[in-house]
């Protein structure tokens, strides 16, 4: 007489749904089964974390077979951690046996949507050009630049490009540069959004 198990054994595996820290409102992780699965829907989603569990989060699964995205949004998330817990509660693998309850947790996403703020700017003249300054920015954080126009340099000194923009650290140097100088001010303003 053969015996024929009732139950089937699942590995799962959880990608991470990204760069961290980030300061997104959308999150899409990647779910791995060892094998085909039916019946999986956001029902075995749990969202996790100090962000996941404060807010509003909506979840969603989407995909077919042994691989799966569950996309899990917040409109205005707050800082702090998120991941999300899976359980095989309700699937069946691909011969129609029920699944062994298990739970498997995602690796975790910091989020951070506190903005960098600006502690100073400094005005450094180049030695071997009158005609251009190297301004640094310091933040209180490490910063990404997300266009080239996120500095404005204005002043009375006459009108100024913005020749190149480097980000290292908690730090941004810009080269500008002007043709006709003149006596007066020279300053320099992140524009907002421009940098995070």
């Amino acid at each position: 007489v053969g015996y024929v198990p009732l139950h089937g054994f699942l590995n799962v595996q959880l990608t991470s749904p990204g760069s961290s820290p980030s300061n997104a409102t959308d999150y899409q992780f990647t779910v791995t089964f060892s094998d085909s699965v039916a019946g999986f829907s956001a029902e075995n989603v749990s969202i996790g974390g100090s962000s996941g569990a404060s807010g509003t989060w909506t979840k969603s699964v989407t995909g077919s077979g042994n691989t799966w995205v569950v996309s899990v949004s917040n409109s205005d998330p707050v800082s702090g951690d998120l991941n999300i817990t899976l359980t095989t509660t309700s699937l069946t693998d691909s011969n129609g046996r029920a699944l062994f309850s298990t739970s498997t947790t995602s690796p975790t996403v910091v989020i951070d949507r506190t903005a960098p703020t600006l502690t100073s700017i400094d005005f450094t003249p180049d030695s071997s050009n009158a005609g251009k300054i190297f301004v640094t920015a310091t933040f209180s954080e490490a910063v990404t630049i997300n266009d080239s126009g996120a500095f404005a340099v204005t002043g009375t000194s006459g009108t100024w490009n913005v020749e190149s923009q480097t980000a290292n650290g908690n730090t941004i140097v810009l080269q500008v540069s002007s043709s006709a100088l003149v006596a007066g001010s020279l300053d320099a303003s992140v524009m907002p959004g421009f940098v995070t």
